[in-house]
């Protein structure tokens, strides 16, 4: 720039920028204004955020004369209510401007210019508002809490870029997630964070404390209506409930809320129910019934710490306000809470109590079937049980006696010789409960047929043998004209099939003594488990888990090795091989191939899930031990995930193939967000990646469960740290991060690099960082992600584990 063309201005003189409006602008503390003044060639540019929509804004300087061009690009934020525009004019180069200014009361005075170059720069900024409570959820945990604090999400800071958690005025965490949790907080405990909000600017707003005290738990309580029969009433005077309060309330009011799950509750008044404590009795002043079985009623006297009252229905009801349901059941439950006038110092009870008679008999034990010429007889041992009914028999899933039997004996004809059956005995009481079924699977026949071995095959020198599917044994010579390295083993059955390599076979000769190996031979069996022996193994392995169907779903073999010396008979088993051995199954029909998996099957009923691929029709994996392996279909359900639920199918599906697994033997938590190590574990265990040396990063202890998984899909290129040195594993995984470790993983697993798509749907992609638009593209074009509401991606967004499982189902 040329000296002579310099001139010196200053905000209350010679150069003003001004942005004159057709009405005042949003108060200066709602706004945020960027201007750029670039000195070499005039143009003046920025971006202007406003609560107020301007059909029209003209740029103009006061001095020496106007600024060609108005506001361009305006767009609107929903979700924060705020306007943008985008400021595009012209004036004479040339200027040294020490500040700049906005007309109209948007930002009244003037704002100070830094200068790059020749490029003059001003920006003013709100400082953010401070974050409100709006909610504490807390989830009981073994006589503690787990609580979460919730505030409000801050629309009005448009640039917002996180908040700041303060813990004992100690920054604990800077995030943009609205919620912050503490884990294992005693009851009765007070509990409190301060919370700010920064900006883009890295201002920060003054801290807003959060404070919630935990529920106190009631020990002491005993629920009088615990075992009642079924469709009863309770009478005048009747004891509900007994409890002693732990908390000291200072309100004069109290608050008592109590849920009867397997009542129904109707017309309560008044005067239908009081507390008696110490012969005194209280009465409600307010009572409201909801949902038929709970009721909140309000006392205008304090509930006294340590004190026992009980809640009964009072001498003045008529006796039908409380009646329990027409059930029989051990899961129905009384839940009660206390709070002050303020509903905090908050006392909490639950309890699983009896309706009815929900126990059934104990299963028919000694069942004893005798196979004869199209038909079965069926013996067993009588139950003790004093209100039973009598017995129930079925056939294949039939049920051949409509109405219970009272003999414990039962015969089954028109059978046809040699077909397996399944046949069931149970027992049931008086009311309908049934017990577990006996079964057994017999196989009717004219006359017995006696199983003869096939004698042993002998593999020579450079051949491959296959044995047919009633060979039973393989003898391989071991010696150095016995056993060559061309040597190959099949087993080739319709329904199994293994395949023994020439390196597995020369490899299991470093199994045998040196001495012994000149006349030893290798003996392989593969034997095919009988159907009664593989139901009792189901029914073993089955006893062991919790809320899990397992069925046969094809053949069960033992694999077994050993040596022995020529002219022997003496065998010396193997368990170990050096390398696998590759077996193949074929599914049964009508079994839910997505559900079945090959197990190892031990002896005690424990399961070992094996990786395996559905190759031409079978399941085919590579085993490194003997033993039994057969194929199994496992469906694990959870008692929060309905059937009916949009990512059930995909929920049970990578269950069955061991990817993901519940927060407890019966729970899942859908809704439960994910952590980056949490998803990084998913993708190790569906892609079958381990780790081949330690992790790296120093916020991942190899002590840590996720360790190995972390560092498996590190070294697949699959995921990245936070930083060079940290991971951050316990932090949420944002959308964007979770949809590129899915591509990548996807790239993985199909061999097939992703599409360059540059087209992006989505009405936030300017949300996303250029890091991620690639994946995010092509999961969009393959259908694996449709966005959320408004056609919103919400790439800083966070999942929860049901939608995780539904991603990664798809491939």
């Amino acid at each position: 720039m040329k000296s002579q063309g310099i001139r010196k201005l200053s905000m209350g003189l010679a150069f003003m920028l001004l942005l004159q409006l057709s009405f005042p602008l949003l108060s200066y503390a709602a706004g945020h204004i960027q201007l750029q003044y670039d000195a070499n060639t005039g143009k003046v540019s920025g971006t202007i955020y406003s609560k107020v929509r301007y059909p029209q804004v003209n740029l103009f300087a006061m001095n020496p004369k106007n600024i060609n061009g108005t506001l361009k690009n305006e767009g609107y934020s929903v979700y924060h209510n705020v306007y943008w525009y985008t400021v595009d004019g012209t004036t004479y180069p040339g200027y040294n401007v020490t500040s700049m200014m906005v007309h109209g009361g948007f930002w009244p005075e003037g704002i100070a210019t830094t200068v790059n170059g020749n490029v003059y720069t001003s920006v003013a900024d709100a400082i953010p508002y401070a974050p409100y409570l709006t909610y504490v959820s807390y989830i009981p945990k073994n006589g503690s809490y787990n609580i979460s604090f919730h505030w409000d999400s801050s629309k009005d800071n448009y640039d917002l870029t996180g908040y700041n958690v303060y813990v004992g005025g100690v920054l604990k965490q800077t995030s943009l997630n609205s919620h912050y949790e503490f884990n294992f907080v005693p009851a009765s405990t007070s509990t409190s964070i301060e919370v700010s909000a920064v900006d883009q600017a890295g201002q920060e707003s003054e801290r807003r404390l959060l404070k919630y005290t935990t529920p106190g738990i009631m020990k002491d309580t005993v629920v009088h209506v615990d075992g009642k029969e079924s469709n009863v009433l309770l009478l005048p005077e009747e004891n509900i409930i007994s409890f002693i309060p732990v908390n000291e309330r200072t309100e004069p009011d109290s608050y008592v809320y109590l849920q009867m799950s397997g009542f129904n509750l109707r017309n309560i008044e008044l005067d239908d129910l009081e507390l008696v404590n110490d012969n005194n009795v209280l009465h409600p002043t307010k009572i409201d019934v909801y949902f038929e079985n709970q009721i909140n009623f309000k006392f205008a006297e304090k509930l006294e710490k340590g004190k026992k009252y009980t809640l009964r229905l009072s001498s003045l009801s008529e006796g039908d306000e409380i009646t329990t349901r027409n059930i029989n059941s051990n899961k129905t439950y009384v839940y009660m809470s206390i709070s002050g006038n303020n509903h905090d110092a908050i006392d909490i009870f639950r309890k699983n109590i009896v309706i009815g008679d929900p126990f059934a008999p104990e299963k028919p034990t000694n069942l004893n079937v005798i196979s004869g010429d199209s038909s079965v007889s069926l013996t067993w041992d009588a139950n003790k049980e004093a209100d039973l009914a009598g017995y129930l028999v079925y056939i294949d899933g039939k049920l051949l006696t409509p109405e219970p039997i009272t003999a414990t004996s039962y015969s089954i004809n028109g059978l046809n010789n040699g077909t397996t059956y399944h046949v069931n005995v149970s027992a049931v009481d008086k009311v309908g409960n049934e017990s577990l079924q006996a079964f057994r699977y017999p196989k009717p026949a004219a006359a017995t047929a006696i199983y003869v071995p096939a004698p042993p095959v002998t593999i020579q020198p450079d051949s491959c043998v296959t044995l047919d599917k009633d060979a039973k044994k393989a003898a391989l010579q071991v010696n150095p004209t016995g056993l060559t390295q061309d040597s190959v083993l099949k087993h080739d059955c319709s329904t199994f099939k293994a395949d023994i390599s020439s390196e597995t076979l020369n490899k299991l000769k470093g199994l045998i003594p040196a001495n012994e190996l000149k006349d030893a031979q290798l003996l392989f069996s593969f034997d095919k488990v009988k159907a009664e022996a593989v139901q009792t193994a189901i029914a073993a392995a089955t006893s062991k888990l919790n809320s899990v169907k397992l069925q046969a779903a094809g053949d069960v073999y033992d694999l077994n090795l050993s040596y022995r010396m020529i002219g022997t008979n003496k065998e010396t088993k193997l368990s170990q091989l050096d390398t696998p051995i590759t077996l193949k199954f074929k599914l049964s029909a009508g079994v839910d191939a997505e559900l079945t998996g090959l197990y190892y099957m031990g002896t005690n009923g424990e399961l070992e899930y094996i990786s395996s691929q559905m190759v031409d029709g079978m399941l085919v994996a590579d085993v490194s031990r003997v033993g039994r392996y057969g194929v199994l279909e496992y469906t694990k359900s959870y008692t929060d995930v309905a059937s009916n639920h949009w990512a059930a199918k995909a929920i049970t599906k990578l269950s069955a193939h061991h990817v993901i697994t519940g927060v407890s033997d019966t729970a899942f938590a859908p809704n439960l967000e994910l952590t980056r190590a949490e998803f990084a574990a998913l993708l190790a265990r569906k892609l079958n990646l381990k780790a081949k040396g330690a992790v790296s990063f120093t916020d991942v202890p190899a002590s840590q469960w996720y360790s190995d998984e972390i560092a498996a899909v590190m070294e697949a290129g699959i995921v990245s740290g936070r930083t060079a040195t940290t991971f951050a594993p316990a932090e949420k995984v944002t959308r964007a991060e979770m949809i590129v470790m899915l591509m990548k993983a996807y790239e993985i697993q199909t061999g097939k690099p992703l599409e360059s798509l540059s087209e992006n749907t989505f009405t936030d992609a300017s949300l996303i960082g250029t890091w991620a638009q690639k994946h995010v593209n092509a999961a969009k074009k393959l259908g694996f992600i449709e966005g959320r509401g408004d056609g919103k991606f919400s790439p800083q967004g966070t999942a929860v584990r049901a939608e995780a499982a539904l991603l990664i189902s798809k491939f």
